[in-house]
C-alpha cells in the first residue's frame, strides 16, 4: 500500500498535464530473505521505505507472533527487528505498515476468527532506534474491530482501517502520529455490516480517502460493488463517494487505495470482465473518473489492482495473481493512464502472490512475495525484491517526481550559467537558452509564463503571490524565483517581468488544455496598472 507515502502534494499542474514524457527501465538488484526457519513465514507481506532503509513484515500465521524488519536495502542485512510492547501469537502485528517523518506504523488487527477476538492496535516507531513511540487504539475499540488492518501516513497524519470483516460496519480513524491523540472517527454516509469500510486507505494534507469493497449497490442492496469515499483532513467530514462508470457485481472496488495531490487511484481486483482486475483514476476534488488502468497482457485471475503505491505521478499496481497465475507489477502514468512498464523477478514462482506488497520511491520499488518456497526447505518462507527504477520525468530537474518551481529555477539557473549540461537541453540543439525554457512552461508542464503558483493559470492568485513576496525592483541583484516573480529568468522580479508574461497575451485565460484564442490586446491593457501596484494478503490470503 502506499509508502503511503509522504510525498510532496502534485500541484494541480502535474494533475491536469497530459504532456510529461516517461522512460522507464527496472533492474531487479536485491532480494529479500530471513534466515532459514523451522515453521513457515509469510515475509514479504507487508513493506515501506525511506531512504536506504526499509521494513518488510512477517505478520505470522496465526501460530506465531508478527515481527517487522528494518533493513539496509544497500546490503540487504537486517539492522534491527520491531516487536510491540504488547504482542500476542494471533495479533496479526505487521499486518499492514507505513512511514512518514521516521516514523513506522505498524498494524496489529488481530484475527477476528478467533474465539475470544481482540481489539487491534497500531503500534508506532522511531526508525533509527526502533524504539516503540506509542501505541494506539481508537476510543470506541472493540473486540474483532481488526483495528490496524490498513494505515497510511502524511506528515503527522495517521489515518488507520478496521473494516471489521462482516461483524460490524467498518470504522476509519485519523490520528495525529507526533502525540498519539485521536482526531476524528471518519463515518461513511453508506454503513452497514460487512461493507469493510476501512480495507485500505491513504492519506495526504488535504484529504483520506478510504477503500470499502464489500459496499452494496445504494440502488440495489442485493449487489455487492464497493467503493471509496473521500474526507476532509481538517474536518473529519465526507466529501464525496468515488464510484467508476461502470462496474460489475464483486467487483471489490475500493480494494487498495494510493493517493498523491488531487488523484486518487482506486483497484478493483475482480473489477473488469473475466475477473480481470482494473484501477481507476480520480480527480479527489471533483470525483471525476479520469482513467480505467488495465494491464496491457490482461489476465484471468491476475488479481490486477490488489495493490497499489503511488509516488509523484507513477502509480505501481499489482497483480499478485491467482491459482496457478504468477503475480507482476505494472508502472502507470497517472496523468495520462498510460501504461509504463511491467516487472517481474527472475524467480517467479506461479504461486509466489508476488505483487501483494508494494514500496514505491523515486527510483526504487520494493515489492512482497509473501508465498514464496524456500526450496531447500519445500516450506513457504516469503521474500521481497529490490528493483531499481531508471523512470525519467522529462524536465523534472531534481527527480522528485514532480514538474514545480523548484525544476524551473534550476533550468534557469543552468541557462543563466552558460555551461550548456545536455540534461536541461530540452530541443537537443546544444545549447540551454530561453527555447528551452519555453519547452519546459508549455510543453512539459502545460501552463504559462506567470503561473507562479502552478494551478494551470495565470491569473490575480499569481500577481497576489509574487508581490506578497516583496521582491518587486528591491535593488537586490538575483534574489527571486519563478514564485516570487522571475518569469524572465533574470534572477529579479521587475516591470521586465511583467512586460514579459502580458506581451503573451495569456492572462486570465484558463488552463492551457482547455482555453481560447486570447483578444490581442488584454494583456498590454492591465500591465500599467499591476507595475503601479508594485507594492486481505488483502483479501488479504486468497
Amino acid at each position: 500500500m502506499n509508502q503511503k507515502k509522504s510525498f510532496r502534494l502534485l500541484t494541480l499542474l502535474c494533475l491536469l498535464c497530459a504532456t510529461l514524457r516517461f522512460t522507464a527501465h527496472g533492474d531487479e538488484t536485491r532480494k529479500f530473505t530471513l534466515p532459514p526457519e523451522k515453521s513457515p513465514t509469510i515475509f514479504g507481506w507487508a513493506a515501506v521505505l525511506s531512504g536506504d532503509s526499509a521494513v518488510i513484515s512477517d505478520p505470522g500465521l496465526r501460530v506465531q507472533a508478527g515481527t517487522a524488519h528494518v533493513l539496509d536495502i544497500n546490503t540487504g542485512q537486517v539492522t534491527r527487528t520491531l516487536s510491540p510492547s504488547v504482542s500476542r501469537v494471533d495479533d496479526l502485528f505487521g499486518f499492514d505498515m507505513d512511514i512518514g517523518r521516521n516514523r513506522v506504523a505498524i498494524g496489529a488487527p488481530a484475527n477476528p476468527f478467533a474465539t475470544n477476538p481482540l481489539p487491534g492496535a497500531v503500534n508506532v516507531f522511531d526508525l533509527s532506534t526502533g524504539v516503540e513511540l506509542s501505541r494506539l487504539l481508537p476510543s470506541d475499540s472493540t473486540g474483532g474491530d481488526e483495528f490496524g488492518f490498513s494505515t497510511a501516513m502524511s506528515g503527522n497524519l495517521l489515518a488507520v482501517g478496521a473494516p471489521a470483516l462482516g461483524e460490524m460496519p467498518g470504522r476509519a480513524y485519523l490520528f495525529n502520529a507526533a502525540t498519539g491523540s485521536e482526531l476524528f472517527k471518519l463515518q461513511p454516509s453508506q454503513s452497514a455490516v460487512g461493507n469493510e469500510f476501512g480495507w485500505d486507505l491513504d492519506v495526504s494534507e488535504d484529504y483520506v480517502v478510504v477503500g470499502a469493497p464489500g459496499t452494496y449497490d445504494e440502488n440495489d442492496p442485493g449487489v455487492n460493488l464497493g467503493a471509496a469515499y473521500v474526507f476532509n483532513t481538517t474536518t473529519g467530514q465526507q466529501v464525496r463517494k468515488l464510484l467508476p462508470k461502470s462496474m460489475s457485481p464483486g467487483s471489490e472496488f475500493g480494494f487498495a487505495i494510493g493517493v498523491s495531490g488531487n488523484r486518487a487511484v482506486v483497484g478493483s481486483p475482480e473489477g473488469a470482465a473475466s475477473l480481470r482486475g482494473a484501477a481507476y483514476v480520480f480527480d479527489i476534488t471533483t470525483g471525476e473518473e479520469l482513467y480505467k488502468l488495465r494491464p496491457s497482457d490482461s489476465r484471468v485471475d491476475d488479481d490486477f489492482g490488489a495493490a497499489i503505491d503511488v509516488f509523484g505521478n507513477i502509480a505501481a499496481i499489482g497483480a499478485r495473481g491467482q491459482g496457478t497465475v504468477s503475480g507482476a507489477v505494472y508502472l502507470f502514468d497517472i496523468t495520462t493512464g498510460q501504461e509504463i512498464t511491467k516487472l517481474t523477478p527472475s524467480d517467479l514462482g506461479n504461486k509466489d502472490k508476488f505483487g501483494s506488497a508494494l514500496a514505491l520511491g523515486a527510483d526504487r520499488l520494493i515489492v512482497g512475495s509473501p508465498n514464496d518456497i524456500d526450496p531447500a526447505q519445500n516450506l513457504t518462507t516469503g521474500s521481497a525484491y529490490l528493483f531499481d527504477l531508471d523512470i525519467g520525468i522529462t524536465g523534472d530537474f531534481n527527480k522528485d517526481g514532480v514538474l514545480d518551481a523548484l525544476d524551473i529555477d534550476d533550468l534557469t539557473a543552468q541557462l543563466r550559467g552558460g555551461a550548456n549540461p545536455s540534461d536541461y537541453d530540452l530541443n537537443s540543439d546544444g545549447v540551454v537558452n530561453q527555447t528551452d525554457r519555453e519547452i519546459w512552461v508549455e510543453q512539459l508542464a502545460n501552463t504559462y509564463f506567470g503561473d507562479s503558483n502552478f494551478d494551470g493559470q495565470f491569473d490575480t492568485g499569481d500577481l497576489v503571490t509574487v508581490f506578497s513576496a516583496a521582491e518587486y525592483e528591491d535593488g537586490i541583484a538575483n534574489n527571486s524565483t519563478w514564485a516570487e516573480g522571475d518569469w524572465d529568468g533574470d534572477g529579479d522580479f521587475g516591470s521586465g517581468d511583467l512586460v514579459f508574461v502580458f506581451k503573451r497575451n495569456e492572462y486570465e485565460i484558463g488552463p492551457r488544455a482547455t482555453h481560447a484564442v486570447p483578444e490581442p490586446t488584454l494583456g498590454f491593457m492591465s500591465i500599467a496598472s499591476f507595475i503601479c501596484v508594485g507594492s486481505r494478503f488483502r483479501r488479504r490470503s486468497q
